[in-house]
């Protein structure tokens, strides 16, 4: 993957309307630095930046084992072009270019915290489903959007 630099704006997911907010971008130092939109960059020649990110809508349990928990994720991949004027990053997001969404599905792998029994894991993972709308149905959502 590399470095890069964050980019921190709450955006809405057009499919759940939950808040993103972390996003990550390579165009610029990729240097793990920190940028939010009426930032100035370095680069006066930079037209736009490209910053991308993920709203996760729900996690499936795959297995808790020794000490470790393997996760499901499932939800949009969320990429927007943001232009920079005169060297400093667009405030107005309705200059924002956002891309064509994409459903994204990855596993994950979690150390479990010692203080923690696997039921507050299943608990912790329900709870998590419960507050991001797990009824969701993604791949309708996404051809809802689409116009299809």
């Amino acid at each position: 993957m590399g470095m890069f630099d964050w980019f921190y704006a709450e955006v809405s997911c057009p499919i759940c309307g939950n808040r993103v907010k972390d996003f990550q971008t390579k165009d610029l130092d990729s240097l793990l630095d920190r940028y939010q939109p009426g930032d100035h960059v370095h680069d006066d020649r930079l037209k736009k930046i490209n910053v991308y990110g993920e709203c996760i809508h729900r996690k499936e349990l795959e297995k808790i084992e020794e000490g470790m928990v393997f996760i499901q994720n499932f939800g949009v991949w969320i990429e927007i072009n943001i232009p920079v004027v005169d060297g400093e990053i667009a405030r107005d997001q309705n200059t924002w270019e956002m891309f064509p969404l994409k459903e994204i599905d990855f596993g994950s792998l979690s150390f479990i915290p010692d203080d923690m029994t696997n039921e507050e894991v299943v608990l912790s993972i329900v709870r998590y489903n419960d507050a991001r709308k797990r009824d969701i149905n993604v791949t309708e959502a996404l051809k809802k959007a689409r116009g299809e």
